[in-house]
């Protein structure tokens, strides 16, 4: 019996895991285009994020030090990517918010 493509659409495909680079891709396409927080989640975040000894700075714009995201993507910013509802904080210092 044959194996089944991951591409086949009449068959159902696994679920991407965020372990390899498109389950990682999907996982951040999915967070990034959700819903967002309010100023003041927001601003409850960054301050979380600032007294973080893993945050980096690079040409004056922070970043997380331990998620992964590349400087090179303007949504890995930390100005930016705080408002976003979906995203939990790799060191369990915040969760998502509105049960996501």
């Amino acid at each position: 019996m044959a194996r089944a493509s991951l591409w086949d659409r009449s068959k159902t495909r696994p679920v991407p895991q965020p372990k390899t680079v498109f389950g990682k891709a999907a996982q951040a396409l999915w967070v990034v285009t959700g819903p967002k927080v309010d100023a003041l989640a927001f601003g409850k975040r960054m301050e979380i994020c600032n007294a973080c000894p893993l945050k980096k700075v690079k040409d004056g714009v922070s970043y997380c030090g331990k998620c992964g995201c590349g400087t090179w993507w303007k949504k890995a910013r930390l100005d930016e990517k705080l408002w976003f509802a979906r995203l939990k904080c790799p060191l369990g210092k915040f969760d998502a918010e509105g049960g996501a």
